[in-house]
């Protein structure tokens, strides 16, 4: 189940087919045709870290404004997926759903959602299907859908990585920067990763820049410092480097791969970071689903404050003084087993 992919295809069922190929095909015009104002920016100063495009909707303006990307398909994706925010205001079943998804009000759900719409209009489940000709996603495949629909690289991202069987990204980096440009997270992945992420210089996915194409295991980090190792299908393509991230290999382990043997999951990792809260340097081996973060180990918090659920509950014995768990408290009473 695609939570993400579902809402995005409910709202579109809101338009009819001729438009959806309209926004597909000429975004600015059917927008424009919909009563909604298109806007140059020439600069990003209204992207924001939770935003994945270079674009805002202004929803008491009822406008979009975009950063333009002449020469390349960027911008239709950016379009597309403000118009995402747009369509999800004017659906309000939907938009009471995401209220309810996690603590954040939604507003990361609402990100994905708006990828699965841009991606969903820009390359239909019948493009994607011959492209992938019954296999799972692998880099090489972004620059083929690319080549196949009217995706941006970003749009090519988001619809494969809808096809990820585990944990995982579908990644755009840049050698350059060394950098993520780009990552769509799996359906079962409950947190994004950042544009702008830093994969250092010796991470092996730079390989595939000189050699073409490598396979392995690798490193993601989020902005907090905790890592996690994934398997990893990185392709070469012009100045970027595409990648495939996933817990779980399915592609064979000769020829290319560094590793040996079928498929199998990548070997478990321990997290760490420095906790936002109470500085302290903290690790372990599971992340909080809302936030992808670690419970620090000193103030029981992960990063978006929630307590852990993993500490055992305790009180105050009245004759002892001492806190202990609570199932050292007979019947639920107020004095601890050793005490009388």
């Amino acid at each position: 189940m695609n939570l993400y992919r579902d809402l995005a295809i409910r709202i579109l069922e809101d338009y009819k087919e001729s438009r959806r190929q309209e926004l597909g095909r000429s975004p600015v015009s059917a927008l424009r045709r919909l009563g909604l104002r298109v806007k140059v920016f020439e600069s990003s100063i209204y992207q924001t870290s939770d935003c994945s495009c270079d674009g805002v909707f202004l929803d008491d303006l009822n406008a979009i404004g975009y950063r333009p990307t002449p020469g390349s398909r960027r911008e239709r994706f950016t379009l597309l997926h403000e118009f995402g925010h747009y369509a999800i205001r004017s659906n309000i079943d939907v938009l009471s759903e995401l209220h309810d998804i996690d603590d954040d009000g939604g507003q990361q759900a609402e990100e994905r959602v708006c990828d699965s719409l841009a991606g969903l209009l820009l390359i239909p489940d019948t493009r994607l299907d011959a492209v992938l000709n019954g296999s799972r996603p692998l880099a090489g495949h972004v620059a083929e859908l690319h080549k196949e629909s009217y995706g941006s690289m970003e749009a090519c991202a988001v619809r494969l990585s809808e096809r990820l069987p585990s944990f995982g990204y579908v990644m755009i980096a840049n050698p350059k920067s060394k950098t993520v440009r780009f990552a769509s997270a799996s359906p079962t992945t409950p947190y994004r990763l950042r544009r702008g992420t830093v994969l250092r210089d010796s991470h092996p996915i730079w390989r595939a820049k000189s050699v073409g194409r490598h396979r392995g295991q690798g490193s993601i980090t989020w902005p907090s410092g905790q890592t996690r190792t994934l398997w990893f299908d990185a392709a070469s393509y012009e100045h970027e480097v595409h990648a495939v991230f996933t817990e779980s290999r399915y592609w064979p382990g000769s020829g290319l791969s560094v590793l040996d043997g079928g498929t199998r999951p990548a070997r478990k990792a321990a997290y760490s970071g420095t906790c936002p809260h109470c500085s302290s340097h903290t690790w372990g081996y599971s992340l909080h689903d809302a936030c992808g973060e670690l419970w620090c180990r000193s103030c029981k918090k992960c990063a978006c404050g929630t307590p852990s659920k993993r500490e055992p509950e305790t009180k105050t014995c009245i004759q002892c003084g001492l806190s202990k768990r609570t199932n050292l408290f007979p019947d639920d009473g107020t004095r601890c087993v050793d005490c009388p």
